[in-house]
């Protein structure tokens, strides 16, 4: 489970730098299609990496 949250940690880093990249630009324009993609991806694997957490979490709860 360590080794879940330092990736979870690296995930939403990377996501928090590249948001605040984008964010910091003073651009007015929409993402682009390559942006969008990367930062869906990104949540896609924090959110799973969440529903794995919990899980492993209610299985060492019962032991």
């Amino acid at each position: 489970l360590e080794a879940l949250e330092k990736a979870l940690y690296c995930w939403e880093d990377a996501l928090t730098a590249f948001s605040c990249n984008y964010a910091g630009s003073n651009a007015l324009a929409l993402p682009s299609k390559a942006d969008a993609a990367f930062t869906h991806d990104v949540q896609q694997l924090l959110d799973l990496g969440y529903q794995i957490q919990s899980t492993a979490e209610l299985l060492f709860i019962d032991q």
